[in-house]
């Protein structure tokens, strides 16, 4: 090549030895012109199968990562969601849309304040500031959701960042876990030990297994000394 790169060898035969002529001469040189831009559009051509063969296992692996990822997300036992950092719903779960009261088409593309009870959006904006400054890994806090037909849903929500490189533009992945049933109970205990009227539980053996304050006031026996009994 005109660098000085070899590319390959270029050879003309005659069964008699002659003088090549000047059109001769300038013919063999315009073929060893066309030979070497064969042989370097050859060479290139094989650098871009190995690019592409490259380029084509790194989407495969891609392709494959994605649908790992998804297949977790969309069949996970607990809601799932995958925010933009302009903070609107990108991806969402069956679990996390049933939770709220919608499909999961219709929470695409919402802000997260869209089902995010107002006393509770702003903690979730820190929360994401802290991860972003990379002041932790991630965010587990309690929230509380606004059902489609205005029912407050508390829930323990776990966040993490997923972002390519610093600076660049991310996702916010979360797990979102019910604690309405949980709530529901605590109310129910702690109505249960402050009752004025003694309340007692007992099981299909004659066991104690509940005494509240009521109890123990009217009997004047601790719950520790007949629960069980």
């Amino acid at each position: 090549t005109s660098d000085g790169q070899t590319l390959g060898s270029f050879c003309v035969l005659d069964s008699r030895p002659h003088t090549l002529t000047g059109p001769q001469l300038a013919a063999l040189t315009a073929l060893g012109k066309i030979t070497e831009r064969v042989l370097q559009a050859e060479q290139l051509a094989g650098k871009l199968q190995l690019a592409l063969a490259a380029l084509s296992a790194a989407h495969l692996a891609e392709q494959e990562s994605q649908e790992r990822f998804r297949i977790a997300f969309d069949h996970a036992s607990t809601g799932m969601s995958l925010v933009a950092d302009d903070g609107r719903f990108v991806r969402v779960n069956q679990v996390f849309a049933e939770l709220l009261g919608y499909s999961v088409d219709e929470l695409i593309g919402h802000s997260f304040r869209f089902v995010t009870m107002p006393g509770d959006q702003d903690a979730d904006v820190a929360a994401v500031r802290e991860l972003v400054a990379g002041g932790t890994r991630s965010s587990l806090r309690e929230k509380r959701y606004r059902h489609r037909d205005g029912t407050v849903i508390p829930a323990m929500v776990n966040s993490s960042l997923v972002q390519p490189a610093p600076g660049a533009a991310w996702n916010l992945l979360s797990t979102i876990e019910s604690v309405a049933e949980r709530r529901a109970a605590e109310e129910q205990l702690l109505e249960l030990h402050s009752a004025v009227d003694g309340i007692v539980s007992i099981d299909d053996q004659d066991r104690v297994i509940a005494w509240n304050l009521g109890a123990e006031r009217l009997t004047g026996y601790p719950a520790s000394l007949v629960t069980g009994v």
